[in-house]
């Protein structure tokens, strides 16, 4: 993908010997990001902080991950959770000490708006900011009928630009932003930000973001990052695919309660309990949500690595409540267990 081609170099610093240090362009795009991106390479945290590009480098690396591309075909996340916990040395005190005396009561109206190949779950806050979305998106739309505002774009659409795009099931205007881009077949992948699906489109079916009327500024995206509390999903490729099936079935189109357990706000995720309230909106029982559910099902498990949070007194009864499901599916066989416990050396 490089040679005989045209590219950009941006010099950093110099090695001890001479040698330049810095990152490669082709066609605009950050050629470390996409081998990252592909698994054929990991970052090197260190370097990564001093080039400024650390938080492209460590999402794309994180992208790879959860693919499982490349190096990272065997990868097994609570492996690296474990590893984290050697490295405690290295964390902040506020990074390493979160501890709970009280399970936080912060329960929010959410829906799911989107759940990624990758078991990621991307949600929205019903309430204030949904209901400015709905104006915004009655006027987006008025916007893109008039013709004058019909105008492709003039040049080739960069990475991390937001932009206007055409959703291909639904032929209406979105907010998205541009994720990566195949230029020789004029096609780029955008993630829709209030919504948090992607798709790849034809760059003919995107235009320019009004920012001023419609940016993110006047209005942030929607989707918000989230994890299921205490739920590992199947790293087998055909149970974890049964397992974003169930989550699916199970919350689809619902109008759903959320309690934010932790946002971590290093990742930028939120770790939910979710619950689906019962016909006369009476909260269910504490022990009574999605999260086991899944685990109910088969089709989830308590990590065995457990972040400093989910160790804290606050969980410890709920903790608890969901190892005995866990112990029940394995009993009767369901979904991953069907085969016997495989998390046994």
């Amino acid at each position: 993908r490089c040679s005989q081609r045209d590219c950009e170099v941006d010099i950093h610093d110099m090695d001890k010997v001479g040698g330049f240090i810095g990152a490669l362009y082709i066609n605009r795009e950050n050629f470390a990001k996409i081998l990252v991106e592909e698994g054929l390479a990991s970052v090197h945290a260190y370097s990564a902080e001093k080039s400024g590009n650390s938080t492209e480098l460590f999402a794309a690396e994180k992208k790879a991950k959860e693919a499982r591309k490349g190096l990272w075909h065997d990868y097994d996340p609570s492996q690296e959770e474990a590893d984290e916990e050697e490295e405690t040395t290295e964390e902040t005190p506020a990074e390493s000490e979160v501890s709970l005396d009280k399970k936080p009561t912060d329960y929010r109206d959410v829906m799911i708006t989107n759940i990624d190949g990758n078991g990621k779950i991307k949600i929205q806050e019903i309430g204030k900011g949904t209901a400015a979305l709905e104006t915004m998106m009655n006027e987006f739309r008025k916007f893109h009928l008039d013709s004058k505002n019909n105008k492709p774009l003039g040049d080739a659409p960069k990475t991390g630009d937001f932009v206007s795009a055409k959703f291909s099931a639904d032929g209406q205007w979105y907010r998205a932003r541009v994720r990566s881009n195949d230029r020789a077949a004029k096609v780029a992948e955008v993630q829709y930000v209030d919504y948090g699906n992607t798709e790849k489109i034809p760059w003919s079916d995107l235009r320019a973001l009004d920012n001023g009327q419609f940016g993110v500024q006047k209005l942030k995206a929607q989707a918000i990052d989230a994890s299921l509390s205490f739920v590992q999903l199947p790293t087998g490729a055909d149970y974890f695919n049964e397992a974003i099936g169930v989550i699916a079935e199970m919350t689809e189109g619902k109008r759903l309660v959320g309690s934010f357990d932790f946002v971590d706000s290093k990742e930028n995720v939120s770790y939910i309990t979710l619950y689906d309230p019962k016909s006369n909106n009476e909260l269910p029982g504490l022990n009574d949500s999605i999260n086991k559910e899944v685990v109910a099902s088969g089709y989830g498990m308590v990590p065995k690595k457990l972040k400093a949070w989910e160790r804290s007194k606050a969980f410890e009864s709920y903790l608890k409540h969901l190892k005995e499901v866990e112990s029940q599916a394995k009993q009767d066989r369901l979904g991953m267990w069907e085969y016997g416990d495989i998390t046994e050396d």
